[in-house]
């Protein structure tokens, strides 16, 4: 049943209808999507993070390993840092965030011309992966040639790398 309009209190004009949103009923009428809970992975790779677009340190590895030995890893690995990434190294010394870790490979590739450099893996792990970099570089300040071996090891979280740790061999 419909209702009447009242009057208002000038008593020339109907009284506004009150607003009101109601969901439409009928063939057209649109339905709410509703999540379904994630499918949790059995024997799959272990993935870091919620949902499908966060990639594994399977998939973070490789990709690293590969860009390093075609020399293209710089700009991609900047790109999948967490907003509050730290870099350790062998020494002890920690740069937090990316401005910090920036200006380490920067005095880094300032003092040092590579040579040569190549990395293996990646070696894979339940929160994340390692990687195995061998180097040839020369100290621009005193000339000598250094051959390096060095272990990095990147913890993955919701598909960024949160923290980057090197060791190097004795």
């Amino acid at each position: 049943m419909a209702k009447k309009r009242t009057k208002s209190a000038a008593g020339s004009k109907p009284a506004p209808k009150a607003k009101r949103r109601t969901a439409k009923a009928g063939p057209t009428a649109r339905k709410a999507k509703v999540k379904s809970p994630p499918k949790k992975s059995v024997g799959k790779p272990n993935r870091t993070g919620a949902g499908s677009s966060s990639a594994s340190p399977t998939e973070l590895g490789r990709t690293l390993v590969t860009l390093f030995n075609q020399n293209k890893a710089d700009d991609w690995i900047k790109g999948v840092w967490s907003k509050n990434v730290e870099s350790i190294e062998g020494t002890g010394q920690i740069a937090r965030g990316a401005a910090q870790i920036l200006a380490k490979w920067d005095w880094w590739t300032s003092n040092h011309e590579v040579m040569g450099a190549s990395a293996e893996g990646p070696y894979v792990g339940a929160t994340g992966f390692a990687a195995k970099y061998q180097l040839h570089v020369k100290d621009k300040a005193t000339g000598a040639d250094m051959h390096m071996t060095e272990v990095a090891v990147y913890t993955v979280e919701k598909g960024r790398i949160t923290r980057e740790e090197f060791m190097y061999s004795c």
